[in-house]
């Protein structure tokens, strides 16, 4: 992922780079260590992965994290009924990678507090 960002920057380094639609399933209290897919860890793991990397890139201007809740899709052979690539269950119960999201934004200084803002 961090060497398409880059080939896309250098290709329009005038250009501000928002990272989107990132995520991974999750079924709601399937834990597991190490983390593998499906569980509330690799979900947590590959967000913290992905927003860490792009951290200190001065051309990335944000990330957009898919998706904020699980939600009802077509019944399919792929899919089961829902998308799970939520941070939130369909209920809006917090997964472990809500509280993960949280705590690295809520380290982050605020938009208001930015110098030249507001």
């Amino acid at each position: 992922m961090l060497d398409e960002l880059k080939r896309v920057h250098e290709m329009h380094p005038d250009k501000p780079v928002l990272l989107a639609e990132f995520g991974a399933d999750a079924v709601a209290g399937v834990h597991w260590d190490p983390p593998v897919m499906w569980s509330e860890e690799y979900q947590a793991e590959l967000l913290k992965s992905y927003i860490e990397g792009v951290r200190g890139l001065e051309w990335v201007v944000g990330v957009h994290v898919w998706n904020f809740a699980d939600f009802r899709t077509p019944q399919s052979p792929g899919r089961a009924v829902l998308n799970r690539k939520g941070v939130f269950t369909r209920d809006r119960q917090p997964k472990l990678a809500a509280h993960l999201i949280r705590d690295v934004f809520s380290r982050l200084p605020s938009w208001a507090q930015s110098p030249g803002r507001g």
